[in-house]
């Protein structure tokens, strides 16, 4: 069973991820919840074992009718011992970046522009460090 990523591909995973802008209580939620079941979905494990992905409603009675994602991997057979990850993929708005908010789910552009913000000493450090994205 392989599930892993080269870093280039994770890389892709997270620049398409961020670019869904899935702020909260919002329909766009719904298209991450839905990227995140198609991807994981494409994945050898999955196909073999397709019961163990599923798309749930978040909560009963959602207006905007958004929907959760579980999955299951099992440990190799022997294996005794369950992790479980869990997370949301929901945003805040991206008012924050105030003139550049149009670029909040471009992160590759936005990198590139946010020094033109007043920012911190301690964040003007980190920017020029270029450890992030």
């Amino acid at each position: 069973m392989t599930l892993s990523l080269s870093g280039d591909d994770l890389y892709r995973l997270l620049l398409d991820l961020v670019a869904i802008p899935s702020v909260s209580f919002s329909e766009k939620e719904n298209e991450a919840a839905d990227f995140i079941y198609t991807r994981l979905s494409e994945l050898e494990y999955f196909r073999r074992n397709p019961s163990f992905l599923r798309k749930l409603p978040a909560a009963k009675g959602d207006p905007l009718q958004r929907n959760a994602v579980a999955a299951l991997v099992k440990a190799p057979s022997g294996g005794k011992k369950t992790v479980i990850l869990t997370g949301h993929f929901d945003v805040v708005d991206a008012e924050a970046y105030g003139p550049l908010k149009s670029l909040a789910f471009s992160p590759e552009v936005l990198t590139k522009r946010i020094g033109e913000l007043e920012i911190s000493k301690d964040a003007q450090s980190d920017l020029a460090s270029g450890e992030y994205l």
